[in-house]
């Protein structure tokens, strides 16, 4: 086991503090991974229930509208597989890939996501 926290410097504090949100940041971009893999091969179906959201409901215990927010991003971020095969590009690929380093937070993706959504088409 390590230092007690109270033992460690304000410095040392901070930097594991900091380090600890990179690994959740990063941690978030791998269930957003599999999250797609599940939506994609159409497990929830499979698996007895409605939709994805249904699955994610149910396995992850989280609500409907987080389900389906996760997914929303995951949409936008990373590649994605259609049923009849076609590959389509993510939308947000230098977004997914700052998430993977843990460089923006979940909540930054929707802010860009809301802003370039907004956007004209360039």
């Amino acid at each position: 086991m390590g230092t007690a926290l109270w033992q460690t410097s304000d410095t040392e504090l901070v930097d594991a503090l900091t380090a600890a949100e990179t690994r959740l940041r990063q941690a978030y971009a791998e269930v957003l991974r599999l999250m797609s893999e599940v939506d994609g091969r159409g497990v929830a179906t499979k698996l007895g229930y409605s939709n994805t959201p249904a699955l994610l409901v149910h396995t992850l215990r989280i609500t409907r509208n987080e389900a389906r927010a996760r997914l929303a991003q995951a949409e936008d971020l990373l590649t994605t597989t259609t049923p009849t095969g076609t590959v389509v590009d993510p939308v947000l690929p230098h977004t997914a890939e700052a998430l993977t380093r843990g460089e923006v937070s979940p909540e930054h993706v929707d802010v860009i996501r809301k802003t370039l959504a907004g956007l004209p088409d360039l």
